[in-house]
């Protein structure tokens, strides 16, 4: 039966073993259903003894899908930073849209069976939806890195369409990767939070200090502290490690409940800790929690600044690190209730420097697009962003 006609279409070979062979000329395209039956030798008809069921077959002499595709646009919705929106992106482009949605036409509707894929290079990334002859299609969540998609029309017999035109979209990150070093002024090296110190400042009568945990939290989402190096301020007597009570190594242990911390044991106003943290980073905020299980020491974990700075600040005063223009005074603690165990401070001025030039630096994730630039921008004082030049890249 070819398209729902019935037709003989010959006599097949019978084998002493009682097996049999058939070869058809040259079959049309065309959906067949092919059946055998035993009937009288030169019998024209389609009445037979016996029957066999039905064998379906497809012929379609063509190798590939005639319907071709296109990539017509690919949407960036994604907004880091302040970075541009942009509804139409070109090729060869760079996005920080992880999920861009690809979009276009083919130029004839899908029949039965036919899908169409969308690949970067040869991996298939999955099936767009089509409606009529556009489509869109929203990939997972793209990894950064560069890309090139294309778009092809395949059926279930796994015959293809041809590729659509490449679309190339460099998928890219600049979160925190701009580094800065200066090398002239009162200092050298790369620009950024080293050192967190908690200075006692007692207005009135003089306190023993306490500190239970300090997180610093760079942008990043990590906290830099852990386990770094602490130091104290000699010629103050504080709790000894071997009286089971206080370890200031224990502020940066990241064990925010027990006795663990530092505590002095001598009444002072003038007193401080300080954390080194190993390296330079974009700092965003810096916590600092009271012992918790002494709920009636608020007024020993209050009245402590928390200052920032690239430089060492052991050498300085209170009042020194104030004027400082290397340092920043990001808060004062305050705990004046049993439930409050955790000071947060806020940090988004930046490390201060007196380098009028100072050196930025940092990685792209991929290879600029032919008609990209890395620019850089600066806001002085609040006012807009300025372009203020372009970076080699």
């Amino acid at each position: 039966t070819v398209n729902g006609a019935a037709t003989k279409i010959g006599t097949a070979t019978v084998h002493d073993d009682l097996t049999w062979d058939f070869t058809p000329s040259a079959l049309e395209d065309g959906e067949y259903a092919i059946k055998v039956q035993i009937q009288a030798i030169g019998a024209d008809g389609t009445t037979g003894r016996v029957v066999s069921s039905t064998t379906k077959l497809t012929v379609n002499k063509a190798t590939t899908i005639g319907t071709k595709a296109t990539i017509d646009a690919v949407a960036d919705d994604v907004s880091t930073n302040g970075s541009t929106i942009t509804a139409d992106l070109k090729s060869g482009i760079s996005t920080d849209d992880t999920t861009p949605e690809l979009s276009g036409t083919i130029d004839a509707e899908l029949v039965a069976g036919e899908v169409l894929s969308i690949y970067n290079g040869t991996t298939k990334l999955g099936e767009a939806t089509v409606t009529g002859t556009g489509w869109t299609f929203t990939p997972t969540a793209l990894a950064k890195g560069a890309y090139s998609f294309t778009a092809q029309v395949e059926n279930v017999d796994g015959e293809t369409g041809s590729r659509s035109p490449a679309f190339d979209l460099n998928v890219q990150s600049l979160v925190d990767a701009v580094t800065i070093a200066y090398d002239e002024g009162s200092n050298t090296g790369e620009l950024g939070v080293r050192y967190v110190m908690m200075y006692q400042n007692s207005p009135d009568a003089e306190q023993e200090m306490r500190i239970g945990e300090v997180e610093v939290w760079d942008a990043k989402g990590n906290n830099v502290a852990l386990n770094a190096t602490v130091v104290r301020k000699t010629g103050v007597s504080y709790h000894l490690p071997d009286s089971a009570l206080w370890d200031g190594t224990k502020i940066v242990d990241g064990v925010k409940t027990g006795e663990g911390g530092y505590a002095a044991s001598q009444e002072t106003k003038d007193n401080w800790v300080q954390i080194d943290l190993g390296g330079y980073y974009n700092v965003n905020e810096v916590k600092f929690y009271e012992r918790f299980d002494k709920g009636s020491e608020n007024v020993r974990h209050s009245n402590i600044g928390i200052f920032l700075s690239a430089n060492d600040m052991s050498t300085s005063t209170y009042t020194e690190l104030e004027a400082s223009s290397t340092a920043s005074l990001v808060g004062v603690t305050n705990f004046s209730t049993e439930a409050s165990e955790v000071n947060t401070f806020a940090f988004t001025e930046g490390t201060v420097t007196d380098d009028t030039t100072p050196t930025l630096s940092g990685k792209l994730d991929v290879a600029l697009g032919t008609n990209e630039e890395l620019a850089v921008y600066d806001s002085v004082n609040g006012a807009a962003a300025t372009r203020i030049g372009k970076a080699t890249v």
